[in-house]
């Protein structure tokens, strides 16, 4: 059946592809070069071992940035290459983690009580929809 909140969740999809579509280009900026160039580096290593060395030898920040190195190897084993496809990546990480903004959300109210079955799902919709449509995220998802 399609509810209100079927509908609100795929105007909110339509939302996102429509806005962080549009900066989907082949463009990398600041440290992207310096942080993802090594991934070409011993091409003779099997895999395993390459993402393992590339993720653990991240020096952006204080923690490396682990999981964000391994979005990277998940994009490109090669280098050069284009900035299309880690973009793509981050626009799907995002639309994940919105999902599970919605998800909480609505377990939330559930637990709490505090709206039917329509309102709550219409409500977990808007969180997630703030979540992934704030003008907040965009650098982020697009860097």
């Amino acid at each position: 059946m399609c509810g209100p909140g079927l509908v609100a969740a795929v105007l909110v999809v339509v939302g996102v592809i429509a806005i962080y579509g549009a900066g989907v280009d082949d463009t990398f900026i600041l440290d992207d070069a310096h942080n993802i160039s090594p991934i070409a580096m011993n091409p003779e290593l099997p895999l395993w071992v390459r993402v393992k060395d590339y993720a653990a030898e991240q020096i952006a920040g204080p923690t490396g940035r682990p999981v964000a190195a391994l979005t990277f190897f998940l994009n490109a084993t090669e280098w050069p290459t284009s900035a299309k496809p880690f973009k793509i990546t981050n626009i799907l990480i995002h639309l994940l983690a919105g999902l599970f903004v919605g998800l909480l959300s609505n377990v939330l109210l559930k637990s709490m009580r505090l709206a039917d079955t329509r309102h709550r799902l219409l409500a977990s919709t808007f969180a997630a929809a703030i979540w992934l449509l704030h003008p907040i995220q965009v650098s982020t998802t697009l860097y």
